[in-house]
């Protein structure tokens, strides 16, 4: 029901739903409140939102990865980094044994904003932690190279990296190499 509300963008009636299920469930599904701070985060409701990932944290055991990368995403479109980084580091903390990382999604939306701001050093370090989940691909060196093409830097030593990191070298990284 959830999903069905979600899908025809009625708030009103996934919060009501919502708040009806919250009540009187026995069994507490992380999954459904996913659905709801979904929503919610689709019509720019973040403090609902917030609201319902609170009471996520008071009533299950995390680590509650789709939430956190809802909220980063969400964050990153509306240029709040600050927060999605927040985000973002909550997970890294919480990860185990590569449980977790970033949807590519999710890692395109922070390698986009760093472009945007030219900051070769975010991306740097975004770089860093996406490589500790070794989910390195040639769409995430080819994002990271145009941020460095935009801040107006070199990149040295970069054939070296994508060849340790065994990323094959395609025509058009070969174009911003």
């Amino acid at each position: 029901m959830l999903q069905a509300l979600r899908r025809l963008n009625d708030v009103d009636g996934l919060t009501k739903c919502y708040k009806e299920w919250e009540s009187s469930c026995s069994s507490y599904d992380v999954r459904l409140a996913n659905v709801a701070i979904s929503a919610y985060l689709s019509q720019d409701m973040y403090q609902e939102a917030a609201l319902v990932f609170g009471n996520v944290l008071k009533r299950c055991e995390g680590p509650f990865f789709p939430a956190g990368e809802m909220f980063m995403v969400c964050f990153l479109k509306t240029h709040k980094v600050d927060l999605a980084l927040s985000y973002l580091e909550a997970a890294v903390s919480d990860v185990k044994d590569n449980e977790w990382h970033p949807i590519p999604a999710t890692a395109t939306a922070f390698l986009k904003h760093f472009e945007r701001e030219k900051d070769v050093d975010g991306a740097e370090e975004f770089y860093r932690i996406l490589k500790t989940f070794k989910c390195l691909t040639s769409n995430i060196y080819h994002l990271l190279l145009k941020t460095y093409i935009a801040a107006g830097k070199l990149a040295p030593a970069m054939h070296q990296r994508l060849k340790e990191d065994n990323i094959e070298i395609t025509s058009d990284l070969e174009k911003l190499l």
